[in-house]
């Protein structure tokens, strides 16, 4: 989970998956936040939620420097799962970055670099994923959303695009994970239905 940027892209935060292999010597990140800011109307396109954005992998330590570049702050948690779930979620990323796979509809709130992992993980696990963290859920998806951009004009005028009247209606349990620290926390207090705690150490930087 990457801290948020000044750009309108990047203030939700950021998240991805990385895969670290001690033994394959391995570190690559799965990184659902790859796009093209020069194509043709990219903001408004973004705000409308018409924006194409591709899986893309590279590995941890250019991840991390970019990041750090501009001044972002990662945070790693390492999940608490057995090799063969672990194997299920590696193998699921890899059907996703077939070529055919990694392009997809970007929608800020609805499917973004955050709800594909959660989902990903989610599925491959089989299991249902039970968290005490609170956060957002309950609160409107207006709430949320201005709490990160600050209440910018644009940015409501995006908001009223892509919700309508909707803006306003209290976010479920799921909804409100579009966002990559409440993700991050959700997952921080997650359990499996056996009652085997998702997140085993969580890190920040390497």
């Amino acid at each position: 989970t990457c801290t948020q940027g000044e750009q309108v892209w990047s203030k939700y935060g950021h998240t991805a998956i990385r895969i670290l292999d001690t033994v394959e010597h391995t570190d690559i990140v799965f990184n659902y936040g790859i796009f093209d800011l020069m194509a043709d109307d990219f903001y408004i396109k973004f705000l409308r939620g018409e924006t194409y954005y591709r899986l893309g992998v590279s590995n941890y330590a250019q991840f991390e420097y970019f990041y750090g570049s501009i001044g972002r702050t990662i945070y790693w948690q390492e999940l608490n799962l057995s090799t063969a779930y672990l194997q299920r979620i590696y193998s699921a990323l890899l059907v996703n970055y077939q070529p055919e796979n990694r392009r997809y509809l970007y929608n800020f709130v609805f499917d973004n670099c955050a709800t594909r992992p959660y989902h990903l993980i989610k599925n491959a696990l089989e299991d249902t994923i039970i968290s005490s963290y609170k956060g957002y859920e309950g609160t409107t998806f207006r709430t949320a959303i201005t709490h990160y951009t600050g209440t910018h004009s644009w940015v409501d005028f995006g908001i009223n695009l892509v919700f309508g009247r909707d803006a306003d209606a209290p976010m479920t349990n799921e909804q409100r994970l579009f966002l990559p620290e409440e993700l991050m926390n959700y997952i921080a207090h997650a359990t499996l239905s056996d009652g085997t705690a998702l997140v085993k150490n969580q890190h920040i930087g390497t």
